[in-house]
């Protein structure tokens, strides 16, 4: 056999196995619902699996962004506790600072 007709089996067989990759991988996930995702929103406007940090006294909780901005304590300087999920009944805290630099 010559050189150039093994290359082009090659490139084939390679064709051949890269096409029959995405149907082979549908039916092992099983056919993909027509309907859309829940579209609904979750209470407190957070992302579900976000650590969030609160203040049981004050009620309100903050991003762990904004948290670690603040230093761990809120604007009347209570600590704030690490949270895995948004507390019922608690707002979203803002940041003090950030509202003073916009005014300015």
């Amino acid at each position: 056999m010559s050189k150039g007709f093994l290359k082009l089996f090659a490139a084939a067989c390679l064709f051949a196995s890269v096409a029959a990759l995405p149907a082979s991988a549908q039916d092992k996930m099983g056919k993909m619902d027509k309907k859309p995702m829940d579209q609904g929103k979750m209470k407190g406007g957070m992302v579900a699996g976000k650590t969030v940090y609160a203040c049981t006294d004050c009620k309100m909780y903050f991003s762990s962004a904004d948290a670690k901005k603040m230093g761990y304590k809120d604007s009347m300087g209570h600590k704030l506790k690490k949270m895995t999920k948004v507390p019922s009944g608690y707002k979203m805290g803002h940041m003090e600072g950030a509202k003073m630099k916009s005014k300015m």
